[in-house]
């Protein structure tokens, strides 16, 4: 008997057994023994083992949701085997590769498993099954779906749809098919590379827009910026600007009385331009009523800005002269801006003015945040990209160098200095972005009332269900999360409280207040040091001014733009304060007509449709849509975007004239809605009104079950102020 079984031993691991690979089953099989032996019988063993099996259920619970519809089951099950096959087994390949044998080697070229482990090539097998029953249901549904269509009355061009979506599904099924058949009878490098090559020009499911560390959405920005130009010549050639564009050349005819006029004007002294309207200078009823409230008088407009508006260390034109109204802060050239339109809608003309300037360390300290350290102030104003040095006495910064705009107003100074307005005579500089505040410390709340996450995040991770890969939570301990917040909340309260019951918010977070100026006559000097001055200009030139660009493009296999749908590219200030959105129409009569067939029927004696009869999915191959990008419901440009469902490609930038272009990808789907907010300076209160009242009045058309209501609603008021109602919550939060 021991010489029968050594004889089997030996034959088991002679050619014969390499060639099938039992030498490494059978050793295989008594490592899985004694493993399963000494492991699971262990205390430590069964609960990692129980711990195992609860991580079995909650897979079981995604792959429920995932596959809870015939479409998505077959999506689902391909999107494995794209996985499997892209991702999976070439990882595993080049791990095998890396810890090798000789030994290894020889088996693997005995077994003729080729490429494949004995494992792999069961769990393509079974996948193979999964699809092959998932797609049985998934043609049903094809079936049935064109019966539908014919029964619902639908116009012929559905019908066509229909048809040609099937015949393109059953045509690439079958490529696959063969494909994976192809492989799992001959497993080589060919039959390999080529289900590869199929699967990566198939998309099963949505793409998401991949993690770049370098592009997040949040973040510190760079400090780096050039160093001012100190000569005239070179800023203007920076700005764009012609010093001779206001000379003009005359002829022996064609000489109008216009041309004469300006001929022999007083030189340097105001233009049309002086009092025009501007993208960055709209005279709107915002800004008209406050020149009239402040009597249009440029000392009481000068005094009230400076006094008014906050400086935010940052660099060109971004907001606006309204926006700058209404969030109370801007830049040096937002404060210009709106400096100038107030005085422009009071019939004094005003102009930018740039250069470079020196100012104190101390006061620019100050004036950026209150800071403590010069290198901390050049670190501001390098983030908000204003062209910056500091410049040293003795090895120690004293004074900080940096590019600047200001404003320059044409009044009466002689001899009223701007107390009167008889004679408009002279420019005047004004510099309202330039000030000097008084800090209060707050209430150093993170040491003196700590917060410990750490018993919240065990209890998230107890009960709920996370999908990374997805991007999904399911199970989330809502009210666990509000009780750890309650109670953090109270006792932040208590602890306010102790130290003072009538404290304000500003006391709690600490105190920013201007140093107020009272009016005074105007003054023909600047509180710095001028050190260069560049050629003033009416207008912005449009290399200070940021902007933003969107474009939207179809998508191939691999996730680049193919074909354009719509793109545009517009300043800022233009877009300061408005609702942004990316949303979709039915293409034409026809699609509308299919949308609408899937809708409800009213109850016959109500009238209402209920709305649980809604239906959760649409056939999206059946619908074309037309993409439309808005600004506050108006539709600036449009293009076909395909059929609903599909993949899009979408890029968005916005440009600084100190840090060029910035930009980031999405892939949003044809169908959607996409709400897109702009946090430029700040939120503004009436902002927040206005979207308030906006809510509560789509919400009072809602409620009153008033068809004639009803029909003014858009997806804008019902779909789209929700959504930007979180942008701009999100905004004023981190603004705060």
């Amino acid at each position: 008997m021991k010489m029968i079984t050594d004889m089997s031993i030996r034959k088991m691991i002679g050619l014969d057994g390499l060639r099938r690979g039992l030498l490494c089953r059978v050793t295989s099989a008594a490592t899985l023994f004694f493993f399963t032996f000494v492991f699971y019988l262990s205390p430590t063993g069964s609960a990692i083992a129980t711990e195992a099996g609860e991580d079995d259920l909650r897979q079981q619970q995604i792959e429920a949701v995932l596959e809870n519809t015939p479409e998505k089951k077959l999506a689902h099950r391909l999107e494995k085997l794209k996985t499997k096959m892209l991702k999976d087994i070439p990882a595993a390949q080049q791990l095998r590769e890396e810890g090798s044998s000789l030994w290894d080697n020889i088996i693997a070229y005995f077994s003729g498993g080729g490429s494949l482990t004995d494992a792999e090539l069961s769990e393509l097998e079974q996948l193979k099954l999964d699809i092959d029953a998932a797609w049985q249901d998934a043609a049903t549904t094809f079936e049935d779906m064109e019966q539908q269509l014919i029964a619902k009355g639908l116009p012929q061009v559905a019908i066509e749809r229909q048809q040609q979506a099937k015949a393109d599904f059953y045509e690439r099924y079958n490529i696959l098919h063969d494909k994976l058949d192809a492989l799992l009878q001959s497993v080589d490098e060919t039959t390999f590379s080529d289900l590869q090559e199929f699967l990566k020009q198939q998309q099963f499911k949505r793409r998401h827009t991949e993690d770049d560390p370098s592009h997040m959405p949040f973040g510190t920005p760079g400090s780096d910026v050039r160093a001012p130009l100190t000569e005239a010549g070179d800023l203007q050639a920076y700005l764009g600007i012609d010093p001779l564009a206001g000379l003009k050349q005359f002829a022996d005819i064609g000489v109008t009385q216009d041309m004469l006029d300006a001929a022999f004007a007083r030189p340097d002294g105001p233009t049309s331009a002086d009092l025009a309207e501007t993208p960055d200078v709209q005279l709107t009823d915002a800004i008209r009523a406050k020149a009239e409230e402040l009597g249009h008088d440029p000392i009481a407009i000068y005094t009230w800005v400076h006094n008014n508006i906050r400086f935010i260390p940052s660099y060109g034109s971004i907001q606006g002269a309204d926006m700058t109204l209404q969030t109370l802060r801007g830049n040096a050239t937002d404060t210009a801006s709106l400096l100038i339109a107030l005085l422009r809608a009071s019939n004094i003309p005003a102009r930018y003015a740039y250069g470079v300037i020196d100012v104190p360390v101390e006061q620019a300290m100050n004036w950026v945040g209150g800071v403590e350290a010069p290198y901390a102030a050049l670190n501001l104003m390098g983030q908000g990209g204003i062209p910056s040095i500091g410049r040293s006495s003795g090895g120690v910064i004293n004074q900080i160098r940096l590019e600047h705009t200001w404003v320059e107003a044409y009044v009466d100074f002689e001899p009223s200095r701007g107390v009167k307005l008889h004679d408009l005579d002279s420019w005047v500089p004004m510099d309202a972005s330039f000030k000097q505040y008084d800090f209060t410390e707050g209430y150093n709340l993170e040491d003196n009332v700590p917060f410990d996450p750490q018993p919240l995040i065990d209890q998230i991770n107890a009960s709920a269900t996370v999908n990374e890969a997805e991007g999904w939570v399911q199970n989330l301990p809502q009210q666990a999360v509000e009780d750890q917040l309650g109670q953090f909340q109270q006792q932040l309260e208590d602890y306010i409280s102790n130290q003072n019951p009538d404290a304000t918010v500003g006391e709690v977070l600490g105190l920013k207040a201007l140093k107020i100026i009272e009016p005074e006559p105007l003054s023909a000097g600047l509180p710095y040091q001028l050190v260069v001055k560049s050629q003033h200009y009416s207008e912005v030139p449009d290399n200070q001014r940021h902007k933003f660009q969107y474009s939207l493009s179809f998508t191939d296999g691999w996730g680049s733009p193919t074909g354009q749908i719509l793109s545009l590219t517009q300043n800022t200030v233009e877009l300061a304060g408005k609702k942004l959105a990316l949303s979709f129409s039915p293409a034409t009569e026809d699609d509308a007509a299919i949308i609408e067939s899937y809708l409800p029927e009213p109850d016959p004696t109500t009238g209402e449709i209920d709305p649980n009869q809604l239906p959760d999915t649409l056939p999206g191959y059946l619908i074309h849509l037309t993409a439309e990008f808005t600004r506050d419901g108006e539709t600036l440009f449009s293009g076909n975007a395909g059929t609903m469902g599909g993949e899009l490609y979408e890029q968005l930038g916005i440009y600084s004239p100190a840090k060029g272009w910035t930009t980031s990808r999405n892939y949003p789907t044809a169908g959607e809605y996409r709400a897109i907010g702009l946090d430029l300076q700040g939120t503004s209160p009436e902002q927040a009104l206005q979207l308030q009242q906006n809510i509560e009045a789509t919400q009072a058309k809602l409620e009153s079950t008033d068809p004639t209501q009803l029909q003014t609603l858009t997806k804008h008021d019902v779909v789209g102020d929700l959504i930007y109602g979180t942008i701009f919550s999100y905004f004023a939060l981190n603004n705060v």
